[in-house]
């Protein structure tokens, strides 16, 4: 009878303060691991934009440098001594060529046939007097000259002692008109006292202008080329 009374008797707990802390402990069981991570949720709206910042003041000018001193002058540079450089000689330009001065220049010609060549020696400085046909001379390649001797019949060539260039070099000693071959095809070689004529054709040698030199063509394909120097007596 007692132990179906007590079974049947009944006690709601609304509160944990009515269970014993001891049996209250055992009740509690173990936490569970940890559960999977939920999915990632949508951004938030963007924030109001904030108010504004405040101007910050001006900063103040730094204060300008002193102007430094002036410096003090260089010394004055030494006056140049160098002794005064001697006098050139006298030039030739003038109305006349200077004395023992000389002028250089060069001939030609070309010749379809046989004939007659005119070929112009011009001074550019004219002479003091003119020349001679025995102060005018036609120089070979080999240095020799063929001239007409008075005493000997027909035409007589030697060494001359007058003119001592060439082509290349031309000169004449003073008083003398040396005329040089470079080059010589299908021509007589002119007598330098026979074929050298003054300018204006007042006799043989040189006019104080210049002179001529007539050259005999032999055929076709005449040609002729050199230099000459004239040297004021």
């Amino acid at each position: 009878m007692a132990g179906g009374a007590l079974a049947a008797k009944k006690y709601i707990i609304t509160s944990t303060n009515q269970i014993k802390p001891s049996v209250l402990k055992s009740l509690q069981g173990k936490a569970g691991p940890a559960g999977a991570a939920g999915a990632k949720g949508d951004a938030g709206p963007a924030g109001p934009q904030g108010p504004a910042g405040k101007n910050g003041t001006n900063g103040t000018n730094g204060a300008t440098g002193v102007t430094g001193a002036i410096g003090t002058t260089g010394a004055t540079g030494a006056t140049g001594s160098g002794a005064t450089g001697a006098t050139g000689a006298t030039g030739n330009i003038g109305a006349t060529l200077t004395s023992s001065a000389s002028e250089t220049g060069t001939w030609g010609f070309g010749k379809q046939g046989a004939g007659t060549v005119i070929v112009p020696i011009s001074f550019n400085i004219p002479l003091l007097a003119a020349l001679d046909e025995n102060h005018v001379h036609f120089i070979k390649t080999n240095g020799k000259e063929v001239f007409f001797n008075i005493s000997l019949p027909g035409l007589e060539e030697k060494t001359s002692t007058t003119c001592l260039g060439n082509a290349e070099a031309p000169t004449a000693t003073s008083g003398n008109l040396c005329i040089y071959q470079k080059s010589l095809t299908a021509a007589e070689t002119p007598v330098s006292n026979g074929n050298i004529w003054k300018a204006g054709g007042a006799g043989f040698g040189a006019a104080t202008a210049g002179s001529y030199m007539e050259i005999t063509a032999t055929g076709a394909g005449a040609f002729g080329i050199g230099t000459w120097a004239v040297k004021a007596p």
